[in-house]
């Protein structure tokens, strides 16, 4: 787990989803998110992180047919940062998004779970 990208104080880490591509893990102290995915890692809260989860997928269902965009990195997201935006290719955003969507269930159960 040496990729991880964990700030200091974060030590009761909980890992939501490892893969080769991209991971997603959650503080249990502060309950924030933290997803890595190529070449960039960002912190969120967890509303954050269901908007983002949502934005992902609304971009996954607008390119699905999209050639263009199959393997080139077409597909702009921007950022709360001027002039610093993402691009990613269809395929990309497709990896991207079954990460979220995965981490969105474990969360959901966890949530459920802890409900009992």
């Amino acid at each position: 787990m040496d990729h991880l990208n964990i700030p200091n104080g974060h030590n009761q880490i909980n890992v939501l989803v490892l893969e080769k591509t991209g991971y997603v893990v959650s503080c249990r102290d502060c309950h924030s998110l933290q997803i890595g995915f190529g070449n960039f890692t960002v912190d969120q809260s967890p509303s954050e992180f269901s908007r983002f989860t949502e934005i992902i997928a609304n971009l996954v269902k607008k390119h699905r047919f999209d050639e263009e965009s199959a393997h080139a990195k077409s597909i702009f997201l921007p950022t709360p940062y001027p002039s610093f935006n993402l691009l990613f290719s269809r395929s990309e955003l497709s990896q991207l998004n079954d990460i979220l969507q995965t981490a969105l269930l474990i969360i959901q159960a966890e949530n459920l779970a802890n409900l009992s």
